[in-house]
C-alpha cells in the first residue's frame, strides 16, 4: 500500500463507522420507517373506523360497515405495505453496503503507527504473536473490517430486525383476530335481532357490540404504539455502539490476509432471518386470505338477508295483498245491495226481485273470490316464490373460490408459530351444504300457513255464500207465513244476511294477515337459520369437519331436551298434586251432599230441581233474544239441510251400500236403531236428500199408536197410495203389490215402535209388518227408524221376525263432531263468534291463555276449552249440546255478533228422587216412544188413575210433553194430562233420563 493510502487505526475505524452509519440510515428509511408508516396508517384507519362504528345506532349497518369498509381497508393496507418483504430487502442491502465498505479498507499491516506508539521491533513482535492466535469465528481469513462486516454486524442486525418482523406479524394477527371476532359477534347480534330471542335485542346487542369494539380499539392502539416505539428506538445508535465495542475488543486481532467474503456466521444469521421472514410472510398471506374470506362471507350474508327480505316482499305483493284486495272489493259490492233489498221488499214481486239481487251478489262473489283461482296453481306459485332465492344461492356458490387459511394466533402468544398448517376452505361447498341441509328443508313448510288460511277462507267464503242463500230462502219463506211480526223478520233476514256476509268477507283480513305473518316468520327464520349454519361453519375452529359441528349441535340439543324434560316432569308433579287435591275436594263435597240427603235435608235437591226448571223455561226467552236466522238454525226441530248434518258419514255410507246391494239383487229392508232424540229424523232427511235423491221417496208417519192390522192398512193406503185388497190383511196387500208391473220406490217410516206394545201379544203387529216389508222388498226399499230399547224388545219377543230386516245402529258422534255440528250451524248464520273467558280461570287454562300471542290464539284456546267441557258434560247428547249452546248465547252487546258465555251446567240429579213407579214409567216411554195414560197403564200393569197421576208428576217436572206428529214445539210448559193424548219424554231430557235409569239398573 502506498504512503498516501496509509491510514491510522482510528481513521480506519472511523471510515468503517461512517459506512456503517450510512447503511443503517438507509435501512431505517427503507425498513423501519416505511413499515411503521404503512402499519400506522393501516391501524390508524382501523382505529378511526372503529370509533365511528361505536357511535353507530344499528347492528346490521355496523356489521355491514365492518365487512365492507374496515376489513377491506385493513387488507388493502397490509397488502400494499408488504412490510416483511421490505424489511428483508432493506436488511440484505445493508449487508452488501457493509461488505463494500470493508473491502475498501487497507490491510492492517499497512496502517500507519500513530505518534507515540511502539517502535518497529515492538510492532514486529506483536505481529508475530498475533499470527499464532486462534481464528475468531470463521474458518475464512478476514481483515478487521471484514470481520466486522461479516460477523458482528449481521448478528446485531438480525437481533434488531427479527423483533420488528415479529412485532409486525403479531400485530397483524391480533388485528385480524379481533376484527374477525367483532364481525362474528355483530353477526350473532344481528341473528338474535332477527330471531327476536332477546327481550330488547337491539339495545342489548348494541351494548355488546360497543363493548367489543372498544376493547378492539384499545388493542389496535397498543399495536400502533408498539410499532412507533420501534421507530424511535434509535436503531442506528444502538447498532453503531455495539460495532464500536466489538471493534475495540477484536480490532487488534489478525487472522491473516484474504479477500473479503461472507463468513459462515453471516450466512447462518442471514439465512435464519430470511427463513423466518419467509415463514412470517406466509403467515401474513394467511391473514390476508382470512380477511378476503371475511369479505366474501360478508357478501354472502348480505345476499342472504336481501333474499330473505325480497321473498317476503314478493309473497306480500303477489299473494297476500291480491287476496285481501279481492275480498275488500267483494265486501263493498255486497254492502251496496242493502238499499236494493229494501226497495225489492216494497215491490209487488218481492220474492223474484230478492232472488235476482241474491243471484247478482253471488255472481260478484264468484267473480272476485272464486273465478280464475286454481288451488294447485296457487300453491305452486306460492312455493315457487318462496323457493326462488335457492337458485340464486346456488349461482352465488358457483362464483366462490377456495381459500387457504391457518388458525388464529392464541391470545397469550407473542410469537408467530415456527410451523403451521394451511387448510383449504371451500365457500362453494359451505353454501351448497347450507342450502341442501338447512335452507331447503326449512323453507318447505313456509307456504303451509298461507295455504291453510287460503283453504279455510275459501271454505268460509263458500259458507257465506250458503248463508246468503239460506237467509234469502228464509226471508221468502217468511213472506209466505201469516205469523205476526213476519214483515220485521223478513226485513232482518233479507238485509242482515247480506250485511253479515260482507262483514264476514271483510273480516277475513286479520286471519290472512296472521297467516302471512306466520309464513313470513318461517321464511325469515329459515334464512336466519341458514345464516347461522353458514356462520357456524365459517367460524369453526381450524375449519373442523362438520361432523364435529353436528355432533356438538346434537349434544347441545340433547342437553336442552334434558332440561325441558326435567321442567315437564316438575310441572307434571305440580299438576298431579293439584288435580288430586281438587278430586279429593270434590269427593268430600259429594260425601257431604250424600250425608245431607241421608239425614233428611232435601232443600239442596229441591233447589237444584227449581234451578233446572228455570233453565228449561228460559230457553224460549233466549231464542227470542237471538237474531231470527240463529233462531231458525238452532231450533230443536229435525234438520232439513243435509249440509248441516255432521258425524253420520259412516251411517249414510252403510245405507248407500245396502241400496247398492239391493240393486244387485240382494233385497232386504233396513231398520235404523238409535237412542230416542239422537237425530234419527235428521238422518232420514239427510238420506232422502243424498242417497235417495234420484229415487221416488215416500214418507210414512204414524199419527198415533196403531194396534190393529186394519188401522195399519188404512195408514199405508192414505200415506202411500197402496191399493185396498179385497181381504184386509198385510199378506193380501203384499201379494197385490208384487202382482203390479215392475216399479221401484223408497219408503221411509219413522218410529216403527208405534206398532208395538209391551203387553201380551203386543208385538205381533210389528212382527207382521216386518214380514210384510220383507215380502215386498223386491218392489220397495224399506228404511225405518226404531228406538234401540224397542228393538231390543222385538229381538227378545220376536226373534225370527227381527232377522227379516238388516238393523243398523246409528253411530255416536265424538267430541270433534259435536263441535263441528254446532260451529257449522253458526257459520251458516254469518254472525261473528267470541268466547268469553270464565271469571275464575282454572290454572291450566290461565297458563295457556297467558302463552297466547294473538287474539285468535286466545279464542282458539277458549273454544277448545268450552267444547271440552261441553262434551264432558253432555257426552253424545246432541239435544243437550244445542240446549247448552243456546243457553250460553249472549247478543245484548251487539246484534251482529255472538258472545258465548262460559258453560253453566244444569243438574239433573233430582231425577234420583223419583219413586220406582215413576222410573218404570220412564222406561216404558223409552221403549214405546209415546204413550197415553191408558196405554201406559196397560204396559206397566198399573191402574189408569195411578198412571195418570204419574204422568201429571212427570209433566209438572217438565220431563214429559204432549206429542203430535209433525209438531216440534220448543215451549217448556205443561198444563195437565189430557185423556187419550200421547205423551213422550221431552227430547232434551231423554239422555239424562237414560243415565238415571242406568244408574238404577232398570235399563242396560
Amino acid at each position: 500500500m502506498t504512503e498516501e493510502r496509509a491510514v491510522t487505526r482510528d481513521e480506519a475505524i472511523a471510515h468503517l463507522e461512517q459506512a456503517l452509519r450510512s447503511a443503517l440510515a438507509d435501512w431505517h428509511d427503507q425498513a423501519v420507517q416505511a413499515t411503521g408508516t404503512h402499519i400506522a396508517r393501516a391501524f390508524g384507519n382501523v382505529v378511526s373506523a372503529l370509533e365511528t362504528l361505536i357511535t353507530g345506532h344499528d347492528i346490521p349497518s355496523s356489521r355491514k360497515a365492518l365487512g365492507e369498509r374496515i376489513i377491506p381497508t385493513l387488507a388493502s393496507e397490509l397488502r400494499d405495505s408488504a412490510a416483511l418483504e421490505t424489511q428483508l430487502r432493506a436488511t440484505a442491502k445493508v449487508f452488501e453496503q457493509l461488505h463494500v465498505a470493508a473491502s475498501a479498507l487497507p490491510d492492517e499491516a499497512e496502517w500507519k503507527e500513530p505518534p507515540g506508539r511502539a517502535s518497529w521491533p515492538v510492532r514486529m513482535l506483536r505481529r508475530a504473536l498475533r499470527s499464532t492466535t486462534p481464528r475468531l469465528v470463521t474458518a475464512h481469513p478476514s481483515l478487521v473490517g471484514h470481520t466486522i462486516a461479516a460477523v458482528h454486524a449481521p448478528h446485531e442486525m438480525v437481533s434488531l430486525a427479527s423483533p420488528l418482523l415479529e412485532q409486525v406479524a403479531v400485530g397483524m394477527s391480533r388485528a385480524v383476530k379481533e376484527l374477525t371476532a367483532l364481525w362474528h359477534s355483530l353477526l350473532d347480534a344481528e341473528r338474535a335481532l332477527y330471531l327476536g330471542s332477546d327481550d330488547s335485542p337491539d339495545t342489548r346487542a348494541q351494548a355488546r357490540m360497543r363493548e367489543a369494539a372498544s376493547r378492539i380499539l384499545a388493542s389496535q392502539r397498543d399495536i400502533l404504539a408498539a410499532t412507533e416505539r420501534c421507530d424511535v428506538h434509535a436503531v442506528r445508535v444502538v447498532l453503531s455502539d455495539a460495532i464500536r465495542r466489538r471493534l475495540a475488543q477484536d480490532g487488534s486481532s489478525r487472522v491473516g490476509r484474504a479477500p473479503a467474503r461472507r463468513s459462515a456466521a453471516e450466512s447462518v444469521a442471514w439465512d435464519g432471518l430470511r427463513r423466518r421472514g419467509e415463514a412470517l410472510t406466509s403467515w401474513t398471506d394467511g391473514l390476508l386470505e382470512r380477511l378476503e374470506f371475511l369479505e366474501s362471507l360478508n357478501g354472502i350474508v348480505s345476499h342472504i338477508l336481501v333474499a330473505r327480505e325480497q321473498t317476503t316482499i314478493e309473497v306480500r305483493k303477489h299473494v297476500t295483498r291480491t287476496f285481501i284486495e279481492r275480498h275488500e272489493r267483494a265486501a263493498r259490492a255486497i254492502t251496496d245491495v242493502e238499499q236494493d233489498v229494501l226497495s225489492a221488499l216494497e215491490s209487488d214481486e218481492a220474492e223474484q226481485a230478492l232472488t235476482e239481487i241474491a243471484e247478482s251478489a253471488l255472481a260478484i262473489i264468484d267473480r272476485e273470490l272464486f273465478s280464475g283461482f286454481e288451488r294447485y296453481q296457487e300453491i305452486e306459485r306460492l312455493r315457487s316464490m318462496i323457493n326462488a332465492p335457492l337458485a340464486s344461492m346456488e349461482a352465488l356458490a358457483s362464483e366462490q373460490s377456495t381459500v387457504r387459511m391457518h388458525s388464529l394466533l392464541p391470545d397469550d402468544e407473542r410469537r408467530i408459530p415456527t410451523s403451521f398448517d394451511l387448510r383449504e376452505v371451500s365457500l362453494r361447498d359451505m353454501i351448497l351444504e347450507t342450502v341442501e341441509d338447512t335452507l331447503g328443508p326449512s323453507l318447505e313448510p313456509a307456504a303451509e300457513p298461507l295455504i291453510r288460511c287460503i283453504d279455510d277462507v275459501r271454505t268460509k267464503d263458500r259458507e257465506l255464500v250458503t248463508s246468503i242463500r239460506f237467509n234469502v230462502d228464509q226471508a221468502i219463506q217468511a213472506m209466505q207465513d201469516d205469523d205476526q211480526g213476519t214483515a220485521e223478520d223478513v226485513r232482518e233476514l233479507a238485509t242482515k244476511g247480506f250485511l253479515r256476509a260482507a262483514e264476514g268477507i271483510e273480516g277475513h283480513r286479520p286471519a290472512i294477515e296472521q297467516a302471512h305473518a306466520e309464513a313470513v316468520s318461517i321464511v325469515e327464520r329459515a334464512w336466519v337459520q341458514a345464516l347461522g349454519r353458514l356462520h357456524e361453519r365459517a367460524r369453526a375452529n381450524r375449519q373442523m369437519d362438520m361432523v364435529l359441528v353436528d355432533l356438538q349441535a346434537a349434544v347441545d340439543e340433547r342437553f336442552r331436551g334434558l332440561g325441558a324434560a326435567t321442567r315437564r316432569r316438575a310441572r307434571f308433579v305440580v299438576v298431579y298434586f293439584l288435580r288430586r287435591t281438587a278430586r279429593a275436594r270434590r269427593q268430600f263435597q259429594r260425601l257431604l251432599a250424600w250425608l245431607r240427603t241421608r239425614l233428611g235435608s232435601t232443600s239442596g235437591a229441591a233447589q237444584q230441581k227449581q234451578e233446572t226448571t228455570d233453565a228449561l223455561l228460559a230457553i224460549e226467552e233466549t231464542l227470542e233474544r237471538v237474531p231470527v236466522v240463529y233462531r231458525r238454525l238452532f231450533s230443536f226441530a229435525p234438520l232439513q239441510d243435509a249440509e248441516l248434518h255432521v258425524g253420520r258419514t259412516s251411517d249414510v255410507d252403510a245405507v248407500a251400500a245396502q241400496l247398492e246391494r239391493r240393486q244387485r239383487g240382494h233385497t232386504q229392508s233396513v231398520i235404523i236403531t238409535s237412542h230416542p232424540s239422537s237425530g234419527a229424523s235428521s238422518f232420514m232427511n239427510t238420506l232422502e236428500k243424498t242417497v235417495f235423491k234420484d229415487h221416488d221417496v215416500a214418507r210414512v208417519q204414524f199419527p198415533e199408536r196403531i194396534q190393529t192390522e186394519e188401522e195399519l192398512l188404512t195408514t199405508l193406503h192414505n200415506q202411500l197410495g197402496f191399493p185396498r185388497p179385497a181381504e184386509t190383511s198385510l199378506r193380501a196387500l203384499a201379494s197385490k203389490i208384487l202382482d203390479e208391473p215392475n216399479g221401484f220406490r223408497v219408503v221411509m217410516i219413522e218410529h216403527l215402535e208405534l206398532l208395538m206394545m209391551r203387553t201380551v201379544a203386543g208385538t205381533h203387529l210389528l212382527s207382521d209388518m216386518l214380514f210384510f216389508m220383507s215380502r215386498t222388498d223386491a218392489r220397495i226399499f224399506w228404511v225405518a227408524t226404531c228406538s234401540d230399547f224397542a228393538w231390543e224388545v222385538i229381538r227378545t219377543s220376536e226373534p225370527v221376525a227381527s232377522t227379516l230386516a238388516v238393523s243398523h245402529a246409528l253411530s255416536f258422534i265424538n267430541r270433534e263432531d259435536m263441535e263441528e255440528l254446532i260451529i257449522r250451524r253458526h257459520r251458516r248464520s254469518g254472525l261473528t263468534l267470541t268466547f268469553t273467558p270464565p271469571d275464575s280461570l282454572p290454572t291450566l287454562l290461565g297458563r295457556r291463555l297467558r302463552q297466547a300471542r294473538t287474539h285468535d290464539e286466545e279464542q282458539a284456546i277458549l273454544r277448545e276449552y268450552w267444547f271440552d267441557r261441553l262434551f264432558d258434560q253432555v257426552g253424545r247428547d246432541i239435544m243437550m249440546a244445542l240446549f247448552y249452546w243456546i243457553r250460553s248465547v249472549n247478543t245484548e252487546k251487539a246484534r251482529d255478533s255472538v258472545q258465548i258465555a262460559p258453560l253453566s251446567p244444569v243438574g239433573f240429579r233430582f231425577l234420583n228422587d223419583l219413586p220406582l213407579e215413576h222410573a218404570l214409567m220412564l222406561k216404558a216411554l223409552l221403549e214405546h216412544f209415546a204413550l197415553t195414560a191408558t196405554e201406559a197403564a196397560a204396559v206397566t200393569n198399573l191402574p189408569e188413575r195411578a198412571s195418570t197421576q204419574i204422568f201429571e208428576t212427570l209433566g209438572n217436572a217438565l220431563i214429559i210433553e204432549p206429542w203430535m206428529p209433525g209438531e216440534h214445539d220448543t215451549s217448556f210448559t205443561f198444563t195437565t194430562v189430557e185423556e187419550n193424548r200421547p205423551y213422550r219424554i221431552r227430547p232434551l231430557l231423554v239422555h239424562p233420563v237414560i243415565t238415571f235409569l242406568k244408574s238404577r239398573n232398570i235399563i242396560h
